[in-house]
C-alpha cells in the first residue's frame, strides 16, 4: 500500500472535538459559525456521525499509512489528534505532526513562514518514501 498524507482534516462533522472552543480565539480563518453552515449544506440532512461523512467514525483498520499535520492553534486540532490514535489504535502506521502556532491553511505560506516550508518538506519527504524506487 502507498499512503497518504492529510493537511488539517476535517475528521468529525458532528464538531464534537474540544478545540473548536479551546483554539476558536486563536484560528480566525475557519469559524465554528462558518463551518456549522457549510457542514449543513454539504450534509444535506445525512447524519453527521455518518462514518461516510465523518472517517472519525468509521472503520479504520487497512487503511493505508497516512501521515497528517496540524497547526497547534487551529480549531481542527483536536480532530487530527483524534483520527491518528484511532488509525493508530486499529493498526494503522499513522502519524500525526502538530505545527507549533499554525493556524488553518498554514501551508499556503511556504516560503514565507517557517513552519509552512517545514510542513511541505516533511510531507514531501513521506510521499518520496513511499512512491518513489
Amino acid at each position: 500500500m502507498a499512503g497518504g498524507v492529510a493537511v488539517s482534516p476535517v475528521t468529525d462533522l458532528t464538531l464534537s472535538g474540544e478545540s473548536w472552543a479551546t483554539r476558536g480565539d486563536a484560528d480566525p480563518l475557519f469559524t465554528r459559525a462558518q463551518v456549522t453552515d457549510l457542514v449543513q449544506a454539504y450534509l444535506a440532512g445525512h447524519a453527521a456521525d455518518d462514518p461516510a461523512a465523518s472517517p472519525l467514525f468509521a472503520e479504520l483498520k487497512g487503511l493505508a499509512a497516512f501521515r497528517v499535520h496540524v497547526g497547534s492553534d487551529e480549531v481542527l486540532l483536536s480532530d487530527s489528534i483524534r483520527f491518528v490514535e484511532k488509525a493508530f489504535a486499529a493498526g494503522v502506521d499513522a502519524r500525526l505532526e502538530v505545527w507549533e502556532g499554525m493556524i488553518h491553511g498554514f501551508l499556503v505560506s511556504v516560503g514565507r513562514l517557517e513552519g509552512s516550508n517545514g510542513g511541505l518538506h516533511r510531507l514531501g519527504e513521506f510521499l518520496r518514501e513511499r512512491f518513489v524506487r
